[in-house]
């Protein structure tokens, strides 16, 4: 439990990740990631999208051994984008045999309209999955103790 997702996801490097180790994530993805990634001197390793700003599974197992993170973020921040169960799946399964933590960022699992939202924990056991109050029940910007309006 931590005070959000942003503070989960920068422990979760932070406990894993050392000087130099390469982080994946979705290129544009969320902005913390790459950030992350620059102050702590950890290599960030942004994938770029296909046309339809999903994950092309092929180019990201190019780029995954080696790696120490794979951060999955599905549906995506900022594009919107709900990736397949397929796509999910064949991304943890090489990530496994690769040796790749998955950090699985499902903040936005509740904001699918027509699909069907898949965990990464489904398909491998070295997957940490993230979420969040806020975004589910819309307090985003409500501190501990201060009066909140939704």
């Amino acid at each position: 439990m931590t005070a959000g997702a942003s503070e989960a996801l920068h422990l979760i490097m932070q406990a894993l990740v050392e000087t130099g180790d390469r982080v994946l994530f979705a290129d544009p993805g969320f902005v913390f990631i790459r950030s992350a990634c620059i102050n702590r001197r950890w290599t960030p390793g942004g994938r770029p999208l296909d046309h339809a700003l999903h994950l092309d599974v092929e180019k990201a197992k190019e780029i995954m051994d080696g790696a120490r993170l794979f951060v999955l973020n599905s549906p995506a921040n900022p594009t919107g984008a709900v990736e397949s169960r397929d796509t999910i799946r064949d991304i943890v399964e090489y990530a496994m045999d690769a040796g790749v933590t998955i950090v699985s960022d499902e903040v936005y699992e509740h904001f699918i309209y027509g699909k069907e939202h898949i965990s990464a924990a489904a398909f491998g056991d070295d997957v940490i999955t993230v979420n969040a109050v806020s975004k589910t029940y819309a307090m985003t910007g409500c501190a501990p103790g201060l009066p909140c309006r939704t």
